[in-house]
């Protein structure tokens, strides 16, 4: 028997200290020559004498004898513990769970109780883990310097309807379940992409890549999207008729552009948008590619470190040429090149005029491609590019140049760009509209 806290103090107060089978117990006896009440206790075969100057303490310590000795006479032997007795209590249960499982040899032999709290300890880094909301302010930390900035927004847009919902739970009670949940609730859930992200997500709240985590221990021990995400079906790749082109650069006007609330922000320039659709078709390059080309380099062309007019080409470092998703580290970028006598005559009317590279911003962003989509029942993603690589290819009818000068792979190329049904003459019509020719069109005056 275990004693708990309560009377341990007693047994403490009481000071002695019996080892072995109790033979025999004599009542106290008073000692008028030294003053002192006497115990006499027969011990494995050898008397032992206890006193107390207290003939009450006496008496409570004799009681305390006769109990010892009645629990020894059938098996039970008690013990000081700091435990409490609900603690001693809950003890009792863990080991009978273990002894009912595993057997009491087994149990005691290999020490299955310690062992337990152990596994407990490894498999439980913290009681207490993180909300989600906090969770996710953690990921943007350790992931915005890694990834791109359409990733990050991506992860931002998917994340954040996430902690809308689940934003006040802790981590760890997520299951699979509220999970599969979620994904139902929504029209999108089949995309890949919703999948992906939010399984990296868990991965780091898992400890993976995770400055945060516990002792190298994550918040979580699996992930709870643990099946098999869906299925990556690639959308068919959108390409603009070549009449949809010149519709789309006819439509582009001088605008002004208002705030949500009426406030004037500022003037969209008929050239700078002209310039724009222009670099982006000929160039082939993809969207935060042309964004981070000005702001790293300039929006003026003849400064820009990137463009190198003497040489007819178009140097896209590691600072501009980053892949969806990552930081391209494995080389030195792609260079464009050469830049073509149409593409290389549009530069030169830009440089005369003193026009500047910049990107459509405000609410009118890419306003004539949507206009023009909408007319011709296309999706608008990525289709400057799907166009401008479409065109290279008809027009140059050389596939590794177009591989090199887009940035991408002949795989994607042959499975993207190739199958199309597109008449040759498009993309030769598009390599024609030169400066003269737009004049002859009215697309400039």
């Amino acid at each position: 028997m275990i004693l708990s806290n309560k009377w341990s103090k007693e047994f403490n107060r009481m000071n002695f200290d019996i080892d072995g089978r109790i033979e025999s117990v004599s009542l106290p006896k008073f000692n008028a020559k030294r003053k002192i009440f006497i115990i006499n206790v027969k011990v494995n075969g050898k008397w032992k004498h206890i006193w107390r100057r207290n003939e009450s303490e006496c008496n409570d310590v004799y009681q305390r004898i006769l109990e010892i000795k009645a629990e020894r006479d059938i098996g039970i032997d008690r013990k000081t513990t700091y435990l409490s007795e609900n603690q001693i209590k809950d003890s009792e249960i863990a080991f009978d769970k273990l002894t009912s499982y595993y057997g009491a040899d087994e149990v005691i032999d290999r020490r299955l109780l310690t062992k337990a709290v152990d596994f407990f300890i490894d498999k439980t880094p913290t009681l207490k883990a993180p909300i989600i909301s906090e969770c996710i302010d953690f990921f943007f930390q350790q992931r915005k310097d890694r990834i791109s900035s359409v990733t990050l927004r991506d992860y931002k847009y998917i994340l954040r309807r996430f902690n809308a919902i689940f934003g006040d739970r802790r981590i760890n009670s997520i299951s699979s379940q509220d999970i599969k949940e979620y994904f139902d609730r929504f029209d999108n859930y089949k995309r890949t992409a919703v999948h992906i992200y939010l399984k990296s997500f868990f991965e780091f709240c898992c400890g993976k890549a995770n400055p945060y985590a516990i002792n190298g221990k994550g918040w979580i021990n699996y992930n709870p999207i643990n099946y098999k995400v869906p299925q990556y079906i690639p959308n068919e790749v959108e390409v603009l008729p070549y009449d949809a082109v010149i519709q789309m650069l006819l439509e582009i006007e001088d605008r002004n552009y208002k705030s949500q609330k009426g406030e004037q922000r500022g003037q969209r320039s008929k050239n700078e948008v002209l310039c724009y659709y222009l670099f982006r078709l000929f160039s082939c390059v993809r969207r935060e590619e042309f964004v981070r080309l000005i702001e790293i380099g300039g929006k003026d062309i003849l400064t820009n470190k990137f463009i190198d007019l003497e040489r007819r080409r178009i140097i896209l470092t590691t600072e501009i040429y980053r892949k969806k998703g990552s930081v391209n580290n494995n080389g030195s970028g792609r260079i464009f090149s050469p830049i073509c006598d149409t593409f290389f005559s549009w530069i030169e009317w830009m440089v005369k005029n003193k026009i500047e590279l910049k990107y459509p911003m405000g609410r009118l962003e890419e306003y004539e491609l949507k206009k023009v989509c909408e007319k011709y029942k296309l999706k608008k993603r990525n289709i400057l590019r799907h166009t401008a690589i479409t065109y290279h290819i008809l027009n140059f009818k050389d596939t590794m140049l177009s591989c090199k000068n887009a940035g991408t792979s002949l795989r994607i190329i042959e499975s993207h760009y190739l199958c199309k049904n597109i008449p040759t003459a498009e993309g030769e019509s598009f390599y024609e509209l030169n400066v003269e020719k737009a004049i002859e069109l009215n697309i400039i005056n």
